[in-house]
């Protein structure tokens, strides 16, 4: 197969959709009894059944690491126009 072939063939298990919709995200303590941060805001990049990705504005540097080392639980809240209210989730591995 050339490189050619292999650049237009999709390797992903799911479909993406490359909708933007606005989220609200923060950290949680592993254990939940408490905020590591307070709300933050994003967008969604793309989504698929095997998850969705979040970009966020002004990530604070020093919550990078945290993120990172999974020492943090993730509580979102996405917001959909066409529904009444925001979905609330969990992020998990």
């Amino acid at each position: 197969m050339g490189n050619a072939e292999y650049l237009n063939e999709e390797q992903r298990k799911y479909i993406r959709i490359d909708t933007v919709l606005p989220v609200q995200l923060r950290l949680e303590s592993l254990d939940g009894s408490h905020f590591i941060s307070g709300w933050l805001q994003g967008f969604t990049n793309n989504i698929s059944r095997g998850g969705i990705c979040i970009c966020i504005n002004n990530l604070d540097p020093s919550l990078v690491g945290i993120i990172q080392n999974r020492q943090a639980r993730i509580s979102l809240e996405i917001e959909i126009p066409a529904l009444r209210r925001n979905i609330s989730a969990r992020a998990r591995e």
